[in-house]
């Protein structure tokens, strides 16, 4: 991605919403409460990792929404993250993955979640 793209995409995130926060590469393990990184974010400018969340007691641990996130540059992985049964809830504006760097060629890869029954989101609404 050139400078001046970098830029531009900055400038519309900023247009766009009245707070913007474009975090860089994401990788949360162990412990929902390690979740709380991606408040605020609205672009993702890498990849965002979710994995190993194997101790949480009740879907409750997943009450953490992140409406703010719009954007995640390279892939969404997710591991063994128990109790998450659906990304829609927890991503309800994520608009766009994927598209610079790739995970083995997948922008999406979930792999391992016992609870997910849904995948759906405005990312993929096409597809549901």
């Amino acid at each position: 991605m050139s400078v001046l793209s970098k830029i531009f995409a900055i400038l519309m995130c900023f247009v766009a919403f009245s707070e913007c926060r474009v975090c860089p590469t994401i990788d949360i393990r162990n412990h929902p409460h390690n979740l709380r990184v991606l408040r605020g974010c609205t672009r993702i400018e890498g990849h965002l990792k979710i994995v190993l969340i194997e101790r949480a007691e009740a879907y409750t641990d997943f009450e953490h929404i992140f409406p703010e996130l719009r954007e995640i540059r390279d892939y969404l992985l997710l591991f063994r993250v128990m109790q998450l049964d659906t990304l829609g809830r927890m991503f309800p504006n994520l608009r766009s993955i994927g598209g610079e760097n790739l995970f083995h060629g997948f922008a999406l890869v979930v792999y391992d979640m016992e609870h997910l029954q849904e995948v759906c989101g405005e990312f993929l609404e096409e597809s549901c």
